[in-house]
């Protein structure tokens, strides 16, 4: 039987990361409340268009969770990592929020 008093040796690494997905977490949930104002307020869109502004982040959680986790058992964790971090497309959709937001909505986005 193990004693739980005895600290294990990836005790600490199992502590930093579970503090690095929290932290991931909750900068991606910060800017949830802020999104549907923007969309209500700035593009004038109705409280309809808000909520599903913010739903579709949970959507596309829904469905692609499980392709993510087959392909990340399938490849190993580390390469699944890295390919989906790969900043792809992050010219082209800061090109496009720029060119889609009227001018006296800029400074929000």
């Amino acid at each position: 039987m193990i004693d739980i008093t005895e600290a294990t040796p990836g005790y600490p690494r199992v502590v930093i990361l579970t503090i690095a997905l929290f932290l991931s977490y909750l900068t991606v949930a910060m800017a949830l409340p802020a999104i549907p104002v923007h969309v209500v307020e700035c593009l004038d869109l109705d409280n309809t268009w808000g909520g599903l502004a913010v739903g579709i982040a949970f959507l596309s959680t829904i469905l692609t969770r499980g392709h993510a986790g087959a392909w990340t058992d399938r490849v190993g964790g580390k390469l699944a990592m890295a390919r989906m971090l790969r900043p792809r497309w992050s010219t082209m959709s800061g090109n496009a929020c720029r060119n889609a937001i009227p001018k006296a909505c800029r400074p929000m986005c």
